[in-house]
């Protein structure tokens, strides 16, 4: 890409070829025609556009002057010829900060974006967390028998006792149950006497038991 006004600066200097190497590019309507300007002028509006690259252009230019003047304002890459081999210029120090600046600012904004997400994380942890004492471990609970079943096994204990009468331990000294035991008896026994007429006697053995 040519501007108006390079076209114009090469018709001045009036070399065939080079001229006929700039009508093979596009040429770029700067809108400085009828009046044009020097090259260097042309370029620097087209490219520095409020201290900016705005068009994202390449410049390519001899002029050394120009590309002293374009290293102030970031983000310019700029190719020169020198000995028929084509150079691009490293980054200028003004694109350098520019770089570094700019990643600042994308790191600061995924490390903020990361601060919010995880204060967000935290509340609705503490939002989801139960208050109050903990349930118990459902493996480690006893399981509760059927009331059912605990009146059967109730009434089986009471049957057996009956049946096997009274219980004495190991020493030989009467449980509780031995003492209902002898009490009922001696209650049977008595109700037995009362209805007989008062005459019987209780033997010697229950008195002694007694």
């Amino acid at each position: 890409m040519i501007t108006q006004c390079c076209i114009a600066e090469l018709y001045k200097i009036g070399e065939a070829e080079p001229i006929a190497l700039a009508k093979r590019c596009e040429r770029r309507r700067c809108g400085h025609i009828p009046d044009p300007l020097t090259g260097h002028a042309c370029l620097t509006e087209c490219v520095n556009v409020k201290g900016e690259n705005k068009h994202r252009y390449i410049l390519a230019t001899q002029d050394e002057n120009l590309r002293g003047e374009m290293r102030l304002v970031p983000g310019i890459p700029m190719v020169y010829i020198r000995r028929a081999v084509m150079i691009m210029e490293p980054p200028s120090p003004a694109t350098m900060n520019r770089r570094e600046e700019l990643e600042r600012r994308k790191l600061g904004g995924i490390e903020a974006m990361g601060k919010r997400k995880r204060e967000e994380g935290d509340e609705e942890k503490a939002k989801k967390k139960k208050k109050g004492p903990k349930e118990p471990n459902p493996l480690s609970v006893k399981k509760k028998k059927p009331r059912t079943e605990a009146i059967a096994a109730s009434q089986r204990t009471v049957e057996e006792e009956e049946v096997s009468g009274p219980e004495v331990n190991i020493i030989g000294e009467v449980t509780d149950s031995l003492r209902r035991h002898k009490s009922t008896r001696r209650r049977r026994r008595h109700k037995k006497a009362i209805t007989s007429g008062g005459n019987e006697t209780i033997p010697e053995e229950n008195e002694q038991e007694s």
